[in-house]
């Protein structure tokens, strides 16, 4: 039987803090989960603020500003991490 390359990762609860021998990688699933969430809630907000307050009436117009707006979000979460990772590497 072919094993999965994420057999061996075992979720963090919910409620609990994470692990102390997984801490230094500043608990990846919850980051990532974060991330995501802050993600999907720019793009609603933005939608929101591109038909309400500034009335754009074009579909495709608050589509791409909504979706630009959330992927640099994401984008600029990703590298915070990455730079966060490698000064804790260096350190």
């Amino acid at each position: 039987m072919a094993r999965g390359h994420r057999e061996h990762v075992k979720p963090f609860p919910r409620n609990r803090p994470c692990p102390k021998e997984n801490h230094s990688s500043r608990c990846f699933y919850k980051d990532v989960i974060m991330q995501e969430i802050l993600t999907a809630v720019t793009y609603l907000v933005v939608w929101l603020i591109c038909e309400k307050i500034i009335q754009i009436e074009s579909g495709l117009v608050k589509l791409l500003i909504s979706l630009g707006c959330a992927v640099g979000v994401y984008v600029a979460i990703a590298v915070k991490a990455y730079h966060e990772k490698k000064k804790q590497d260096e350190a």
